[in-house]
């Protein structure tokens, strides 16, 4: 097949390698964010006692988010009934959200069960949703190859945050006077 894969152009992600062979600890970034709670700092969007969504550290493209059980569990088939429905829901809400706010045309979801199929956490559930746009091209090479990303973390979350309300609040924004100023680090 033209075009596939010889012919593409690798380029490599230092940030993402050291990330993904980063010393393993007992800790978890996603549980990490939860314990923290919705706010910039942890890149938190929504959070309930099932289920949270938080942006991607590494963006594949703009507005790159990620939904996910609050309870630590890697296995699909581990989730309880509510947690599933209630995944299954603000995945739904998450997709409409996106549509939105970034006036796309198509989202890619999609999840990685296990290290195998291309987990970067495989020990705890999360899917991607991703905005997509006219003449943009479909979820694999968008992977497998470069992007630019025209929009921080900070912007996508800020443009984000008002459409997640958790217990009707407003979330605070980067930089706004409700923030936040514990420290949170993720995990590097």
């Amino acid at each position: 097949m033209e075009g596939w894969p010889s012919d593409r152009k690798v380029i490599f992600n230092p940030e993402r390698f050291k990330y993904l062979n980063r010393a393993k600890t007992d800790s978890c970034v996603f549980c990490a964010a939860a314990n923290y709670g919705p706010a910039f700092e942890s890149l938190s969007l929504y959070k309930d006692s099932h289920v949270q969504v938080i942006l991607n550290k590494y963006p594949y493209h703009v507005g790159h988010i990620m939904v996910m059980p609050v309870r630590h569990v890697g296995n699909l088939e581990e989730l309880g009934e509510t947690e599933y429905l209630e995944i299954m829901k603000m995945l739904r809400r998450s997709v409409a959200i996106l549509k939105e706010v970034y006036n796309c045309g198509g989202v890619n979801a999609g999840i990685n069960l296990g290290r195998d199929a291309g987990a970067g956490i495989p020990d705890h559930l999360h899917w991607h949703i991703i905005p997509r746009w006219a003449g943009d091209t479909n979820f694999f090479p968008a992977i497998a190859m470069s992007r630019v990303i025209s929009e921080s973390l900070a912007e996508s979350y800020k443009k984000l945050s008002p459409h997640f309300k958790v217990d009707g609040e407003q979330l605070s924004l980067p930089g706004s006077a409700g923030e936040k100023q514990v420290e949170f680090k993720l995990e590097e």
